[in-house]
């Protein structure tokens, strides 16, 4: 999606007026000097993170607290589909925004989003009168994978907003344009 709707915004062939080609070892040494190159993996490692332990979370949950491994389903869809109308929301947002403004923006949306779906399924499974305290588990057992599924992505969801925050090449992007552009000349 992104390789089809986004275009980059630099195009060296146009700044020096020239077809250059690069080695593999040539980009491969620029692109571990890179410090933004850096910032954006680490930032890409904490969402698959994020992502990896909620949806593997769902599991354990739906099966030792609301006690039927059938509402995995339920929890991941309700985890992926906010997510991914969310980003059919962001691509006209993105014009007008920068993307650390968005990547931020998206992060609080989905924690508060996904703190909400927690609230909500708990209500639900508490209307209908599921108590988990009443499974063969431990209580321990049970509050430790309660303690899982709610805590670790909102650690790493701390971890990323702080990621983000520190990601500072949109405010440098327009100074590092100008210096290109004075270099071709």
């Amino acid at each position: 999606m992104t390789a089809i709707l986004c275009k980059e915004r630099i195009n060296p062939d146009e700044i020096t007026g020239k077809q250059d080609t690069v080695s593999f070892w040539t980009a491969l040494k620029a692109i571990f000097r890179n410090k933004y190159w850096f910032d954006v993996l680490a930032i890409i490692i904490v969402v698959a993170g994020v992502f990896t332990t909620t949806m593997q979370m769902h599991t354990y949950y739906a099966k030792y607290i609301l006690g039927n491994l059938d509402y995995t389903s339920w929890l991941n869809s309700a985890y992926i589909i906010p997510a991914f109308i969310l980003g059919f929301i962001l691509i006209p947002v993105s014009k007008h925004y920068t993307a650390k403004r968005i990547v931020l923006v998206g992060v609080v949306v989905q924690t508060i989003g996904n703190g909400l779906i927690t609230v909500m399924l708990g209500f639900i499974m508490s209307a209908v009168g599921y108590d988990g305290l009443k499974s063969v588990r431990s209580a321990q057992t049970l509050s430790g994978i309660t303690n899982i599924y709610l805590f670790i992505p909102f650690i790493l969801s701390i971890v990323e907003i702080v990621l983000v925050l520190l990601h500072d090449l949109d405010k440098k992007f327009d100074s590092i344009m100008k210096d290109l552009n004075e270099r071709s000349k």
